[in-house]
């Protein structure tokens, strides 16, 4: 049976026809054979060759009820005991799990005396035994499949075997197994599927994660402010480290009174803070700031949601001056993305700088790898790609990588152009794109082949690059590409924003030269890796 549908996945028609054919002959064999219809019994009527008629696919579904009332009648006879070795430790704990009885499955887990699980407990048993009497090895793997029966049929989580990887997940947790509470987690290539319930017989919490194509963002911290200091009828809280995120309030003022609230990383020289950096793209002050109206007298502990700040300071305006240290506790955000990599030294100046790329990726991962978290909170594309080869080392950020390469593609014209910044809202694709800043389409996958040796990225992202490479020739003049952004934010005294960052020594006809070098030598290797023999010469 299997046989057969893997023809079919492989398109090997001929194979399918003949693979079917030979499994529905072996299903009536045994049916003809080895079951009682007119009693429900297979043969050796015993809980194993119940559940293998079950397991194995060789009843209907309509015959599953008399079955497992069969089976339920056969573990009776038994005393709520198991009377399986290896093959009916699968079959019978699928079986029962296939059709609902959860309960039945996990008394014959916990039934106290042998043979049972719980009686290998009882017995002193921390790793799996051979035999069900404590014989042989007492550290023994093959009764090990109960735990994918848990996975499957208590949390409720389990692949749909038409739509592998968790394409398409099936959620059926067992809300009314008995047991209390039930935390249940499996990652899958698309994200974190959880289920979480519990259950005292009165009141029944249900709580279902759906799969994100990324790992969800996630309170990664809190941040009580370190130190405060008022001036001009308002307060500056200082956190202590420049973080992306929101904070958790406590707001003190009269009912009806406005209360703002402004982030920012920066303060002048006085030590106020200032928003200056956001003069040139934003006007009217609001954005990195927040109002609050006062709905009693009473002190209101608040934060806004559907939005995040990039700040280590925080000035509150407004309100009750009489404010407090405790008033404000930043809540640092980003996403999900798990710690994979250490690197600490005797030297403390290159464990600073290894804190700060931690610290500055993490304020920068927020659903997509933003420039930065106070200005722009925007994918310029050359940014993600410099840092991705840090990013796949420190974090464990398949995933997130692989949402972000599905942006490029999607944002890429047929032509091959992309964006400066992705998502776009539609400019950027004729200037400050060049092989320099667009070399994301090459590092973020490339780093990615080598931290997972998934050859699918490369497949996904193969047509990205073809088309990458063809742009850039078309836009190279005798071989010298020479319109890219250039060796941005070289060393340079005075103003910063459209005045001094695109002040640099290095041509930009080497830099473009370079990068154009390296994409096409890439996609070379790309096209050996999978068998693009044409493509390769």
């Amino acid at each position: 049976r299997t046989l057969a549908r893997w023809a079919k996945l492989l398109g090997k028609t001929e194979d399918e026809k003949k693979y079917t054919a030979l499994a529905d002959s072996i299903k009536k064999a045994f049916r003809s054979k080895l079951y009682d219809e007119s009693t429900h019994t297979v043969k050796g009527n015993c809980q194993t060759a119940t559940g293998v008629m079950i397991y194995h696919g060789l009843c209907e579904k309509d015959e599953y009820a008399p079955l497992i009332a069969r089976l339920k009648e056969q573990i009776a006879e038994q005393n709520g005991h198991l009377d399986f070795g290896v093959l009916g430790n699968k079959a019978v704990f699928n079986a029962l799990g296939m059709c609902g009885e959860v309960r039945t499955a996990l008394e014959l887990i916990k039934n106290p005396t042998f043979p049972s699980y719980k009686h290998w407990i009882d017995m002193g048993a921390n790793t799996l035994w051979e035999c069900w009497n404590g014989l042989g090895s007492r550290n023994h793997h093959m009764f090990s499949d109960v735990s994918a029966f848990f996975y499957k049929y208590i949390g409720g989580i389990s692949a749909d075997d038409d739509m592998p990887a968790y394409e398409h997940i099936i959620l059926r947790p067992a809300v009314g197994c008995g047991i209390e509470k039930v935390h249940c987690l499996v990652e899958t290539p698309y994200g974190k599927a959880v289920s979480d319930f519990e259950n005292d017989g009165k009141t029944l919490r249900l709580s279902l994660t759906v799969l994100m194509e990324m790992e969800p963002i996630t309170l990664r911290m809190r941040r009580p402010a370190v130190r405060m200091k008022n001036y001009d009828g308002k307060t500056l809280f200082d956190i202590g480290q420049n973080q992306a995120g929101i904070c958790l309030l406590t707001l003190r003022g009269k009912k009806g009174d406005k209360i703002t609230i402004k982030y920012c990383d920066l303060i002048d020289k006085d030590g106020k803070l200032t928003q200056w950096p956001l003069s040139c793209f934003i006007k009217n002050y609001t954005f990195q700031t927040e109002v609050y109206t006062k709905k009693s007298d009473e002190p209101e502990v608040w934060h806004s949601e559907f939005t995040y700040h990039g700040f280590q300071y925080v000035e509150i305006d407004g309100g009750d001056e009489n404010r407090q240290l405790s008033d404000v506790v930043a809540l640092s955000l980003s996403n999900d993305l798990r710690d994979r990599g250490e690197f600490t030294t005797s030297d403390e100046t290159i464990n600073k700088v290894q804190k700060m790329c931690i610290e500055s990726t993490r304020s920068c991962t927020m659903n997509t790898i933003a420039s930065d978290a106070v200005r722009e909170k925007t994918s310029w594309i050359g940014d993600a790609g410099f840092s991705s080869e840090q990013l796949l080392i420190n974090f464990a950020s398949e995933q997130f990588m692989n949402r972000w390469l599905l942006d490029l593609r999607d944002a890429q014209t047929p032509a091959g152009a992309v964006p400066c910044v992705v998502p776009s809202t539609g400019w950027g694709f004729n200037s400050l794109n060049g092989p320099d800043w667009a070399s994301t389409i090459v590092d973020s996958t490339a780093f990615l082949y080598r931290a997972t040796g998934d050859l699918a990225c490369l497949r996904e992202n193969y047509d990205m690059l073809r088309r990458h490479c063809s742009h850039i020739s078309q836009m190279a003049i005798d071989g010298i590409a020479n319109y890219g952004l250039g060796d941005w934010c070289a060393p340079f005294e005075g103003e910063a924003i459209s005045v001094n960052m695109g002040s640099f020594k290095c041509p930009v006809a080497v830099t473009d030269t370079g990068y154009y070098h390296t994409a096409v030598r890439t996609l070379a290797r790309w096209a050996k890796l999978l068998g693009k023999t044409e493509d390769e010469k």
